[in-house]
């Protein structure tokens, strides 16, 4: 089957009367789509879609937090039916067009919405939180290896699980700062995990790797250290 997704924003007010005037406008456009990897005009050609799947929010944190406002779903009557999607279980609005309401929309984004930090309050989180893992990374490891007594490094990984236990309970980003988010969750993952290739270093467990795993973990730890300082610099 030929299928296109798209995600539809739609500006205020979003009621459940435009929210279908516009799925019907979109799923018709798409329906009519060309835009193909090389792979699919060969396999395709100038075939329409058979199958358009929408999702639809009334702001760009509902998209970012996946609160639909509603679903569709369009699938061809012509469709074969051992290609066929899954009904949705959703309003069915004919022509094979169906939707399926989100009736705990306002709750969800009222939710999120309490969530949600400031920017400044959360690059200040970040910040912060970046700050004590990149010390922890430089008192544990001088040079890509280990510069630490076992016990001190036990302390190390403490401290890195305990940032990496903080930063999941930093509030949710504001939707400029959804890059930086990304990043900084990165970074203390990777982090963490250097700790944990240390440890199986220094408790001479039977695999050669553990020193190339450490080794390559530390590499990406700064390659995205920079990349969270570029993307941090660009929301100032």
């Amino acid at each position: 089957a030929k299928r296109y997704s798209a995600k539809i924003l739609i500006r205020p007010p979003l009621t459940r009367l435009r929210a279908e005037a516009v799925i019907r406008r979109a799923t018709s456009d798409l329906r009519k789509e060309r835009y193909n990897l090389e792979a699919f005009k060969k396999h395709f050609g100038d075939r329409d879609a058979d199958v358009i799947s929408l999702y639809v929010a009334g702001d760009l944190h509902d998209v970012d937090d996946s609160n639909w406002y509603c679903r569709s779903i369009w699938v061809s009557k012509e469709l074969m039916s051992n290609a066929r999607p899954a009904s949705l279980g959703g309003v069915d609005l004919g022509d094979g067009l169906e939707v399926v309401w989100n009736s705990d929309y306002a709750t969800s984004s009222q939710f999120y919405h309490g969530l949600r930090m400031d920017k400044g309050a959360f690059l200040t989180a970040v910040g912060e939180l970046t700050a004590n893992a990149d010390k922890i990374i430089h008192e544990a490891f001088a040079n890509g290896q280990i510069n630490c007594t076992a016990e001190a490094l036990c302390q190390h990984t403490a401290a890195m699980r305990e940032l990496l236990i903080k930063s999941s309970k930093v509030g949710l980003p504001p939707y400029e700062c959804t890059d930086v988010s990304d990043r900084f969750g990165d970074i203390l993952s990777i982090a963490d995990n250097a700790f944990i290739y240390a440890k199986n270093i220094l408790a001479e467990r039977e695999n050669g790797s553990w020193p190339y795993l450490l080794e390559g973990t530390l590499k990406d730890y700064f390659k995205n250290l920079g990349r969270l300082q570029y993307e941090t610099e660009k929301v100032r």
